[in-house]
């Protein structure tokens, strides 16, 4: 019978499906599918998990008996798949473990009043508490897991809220205990998830006593043997109620016999995608995070390692050492052949310095009766070999003399740290894809302490009071992310990186009290504060210095601007002047010019005036 969605919704609140809601047959037919479902997957991952097991011997250093060529002939296995896992697992251990600081918490969108930075430093605290404090088992569950990874390429965590004992977790699952079909591409996009796990007796009692799981079988378990009972937890999909549509699910059975004992919804009503109140897609809730080395050339899900690159590199460095050991035991230890006639004392010789032994000969000369073995001495070749083959398994596992201690001491802190990022770049990649990894695990955790967290507990962590954890765990402004570097991710890139940062102590226009807090972080100091005199209230003397020189150079330059625009000014002025004793002069001449003209009509009048002058003059003098 089809429910509805508020129905479908409520699903997730039920502990257990198959002790009430699913009758026995329809959990048998349940049982059947999901064991020919994990029957599937298996068959499909056989060829990877048999090289995982292989490449786990090899880790381990594990020595078989070798007949070849002779009994206890040399069988050294060299430690180069070793070597690279333990160093992995070292320098990547202690950067995702960070001064205990694991989560951080980064704002999204405006803060104006600083309110969501606040929060985001009580949720990065208390997440980090969580892992490292609170939830045991984290921190080993993650040291098995990067100490794994390289030798599997490929390692899972299962994220959930725990019913028994209240609390998140975060377990560590091995590549070989969680079965996908080899050719889906993610957790994400597979119709089938399935897990192996194994409970005693005594939990298996706890279990069925918490409502967790259905009592299966008539006997009940024997607690003597206490033998463990293997079961398998299924993601899956299933069409309970007959619409034609697979829900995601949650199928517990007993391995060998397919027998359920529990079924969960694997879903709540947020991820039910409706419209019209017709369902058109539900979002299973994820519970289990990747994590992987190298990402397989096919496209296949189970990812590379270490081992599976350096597997065909070990195997002839092994070969090459024990024909080198076998050569040379044959060359101290020799053999050969006797002849029939030559007589000695049977059983073994031992011969000290100094001993001679006594032998017949029947008359022939000893050195004709004794034949030894053609043996050479150990090559040349295949030492330089050797050599060649060691190396090029160092260049693959990112194993460089500056790495290990070795390198010169006077060597500048910039070559340094050129050579340590040009060296580490294989093992950069994968740490970044082990941060993308943690990224989504902390994801879960976060969603979880939105669901299941007390605030008591939460106060009590953060120590405020007024600090509520629903309102703190909500994801619409928050980002987290592992507190961890990816791009810096051994100590010795972080005191390369130091000390660059330290060539600038000197330099005024630097923070001077930044450099020295991030030069102690660096070198795990967990409260740098501590040691550094805080920075004065007011501009230090350097900044004073700074502030005095800069206020000097803009003085100088507005001098140079005021000078040029009074030289611009004169300039100006004069070119004025020009032009004004330029009109002057045209009026000047212009008057000349209407002098002149004035006095041409002038002249004629004046010559007349004074013949008239001068006739009067004269009749005058003519009269007297």
């Amino acid at each position: 019978m089809a429910l509805t969605i508020d129905e479908m919704g409520s699903l997730w609140e039920i502990p257990n499906l198959a002790s009430e809601y699913i009758d026995e047959q329809t959990l048998k037919d349940i049982g059947r599918d999901a064991l020919m479902g994990y029957d599937v997957d298996v068959e499909s991952t056989n060829e990877r998990f048999d090289q995982i097991k292989l490449n786990r011997k090899k880790a381990a250093q594990e020595v078989e008996e070798k007949t070849t060529p002779w009994v206890n002939a040399s069988n050294i296995k060299y430690p180069l798949i070793t070597t690279s896992a333990y160093q992995f697992n070292a320098r990547s251990y202690a950067s995702i473990l960070n001064n205990n600081n694991v989560a951080l918490a980064r704002v999204i969108g405006d803060d104006p009043e600083g309110e969501k930075q606040a929060r985001a430093e009580r949720v990065s605290a208390h997440m980090s508490y969580q892992l490292t404090e609170e939830m045991d088992g984290w921190e080993s569950d993650m040291d098995c897991l990067l100490l794994a990874l390289p030798t599997d390429g490929i390692a899972f965590k299962k994220v959930y809220y725990d019913n028994i004992e209240n609390r998140n977790r975060s377990d560590f699952v091995s590549a070989i205990d969680l079965i996908v079909n080899n050719s889906t591409k993610s957790l994400k996009f597979t119709p089938r998830i399935s897990m192996e796990f194994s409970l005693y007796p005594y939990e298996v009692m706890e279990y069925i006593g918490a409502d967790l799981f259905i009592e299966w079988r008539d006997e009940d378990p024997d607690d003597e043997k206490q033998e463990p009972i293997e079961f398998v937890e299924q993601h899956c999909r299933i069409d309970l109620d007959d619409d034609n549509y697979s829900e995601p699910y949650i199928v517990t059975f007993e391995k060998t016999s397919g027998d359920v004992v529990r079924v969960v919804a694997n879903y709540r009503k947020d991820d039910i995608i409706a419209r019209a109140d017709k369902i058109i897609k539900i979002i299973p809730t994820q519970y289990f995070v990747k994590y992987e080395c190298f990402p397989d050339p096919e496209g296949a899900f189970y990812s590379r390692g270490f081992a599976d690159l350096l597997g065909p590199i070990n195997d002839s460095i092994d070969t090459t050492l024990n024909q080198l050991i076998d050569a040379g035991t044959l060359s101290n230890m020799q053999s050969g052949f006797l002849a029939k006639g030559f007589r000695v004392k049977s059983g073994q010789l031992s011969f000290t310095p100094g001993e001679w032994k006594k032998v017949d000969t029947s008359g022939v000369a000893l050195k004709d009766s004794i034949l030894p073995m053609p043996v050479r001495e150990p090559s040349i070749v295949l030492f330089q070999l050797l050599g060649v083959l060691l190396e090029a398994g160092k260049e693959v596992s990112s194993i460089q003399d500056v790495m290990t201690g070795g390198g010169g001491s006077n060597t500048p802190a910039t070559t340094v740290l050129a050579l340590i990022e040009q060296g580490m770049t294989v093992y950069t990649a994968i740490f970044k894809r082990i941060y993308r990894s943690l990224k989504v695990e902390l994801n879960l955790l976060y969603n979880l302490n939105k669901l299941h967290l007390e605030d008591g507990v939460y106060r009590n962590v953060t120590d405020n009071p007024q600090a509520i954890a629903q309102a703190d765990y909500e994801d619409a402004s928050m980002d987290i992310r592992p507190a961890a570097d990816p791009s810096m991710a051994t100590d010795i890139q972080k005191a390369a990186k130091s000390q660059l940062l330290m060539q600038f102590a000197a330099d005024p226009t630097m923070n001077q009290y930044a450099i020295r807090e991030e030069v102690l972080k660096s070198a795990g100091f967990t409260d740098p504060e501590q040691y550094i005199n805080p920075p004065p209230e007011g501009p230090s003397e350097m900044e004073q210095l700074a502030m005095q020189k800069e206020a000097a150079e803009m003085e100088f330059r507005d001098r140079e601007i005021r000078i040029k625009e009074t030289e611009l000014g004169i300039k100006e002025r004069g070119a004025d002047m020009d032009e004004e004793n330029s009109e002057a002069k045209r009026f000047k001449d212009f008057a000349a010019g209407v002098k002149s003209m004035a006095d041409a009509e002038e002249a004629p009048k004046k010559t007349i005036l004074e013949e008239t002058k001068i006739a009067k003059a004269e009749a005058s003098k003519t009269t007297k």
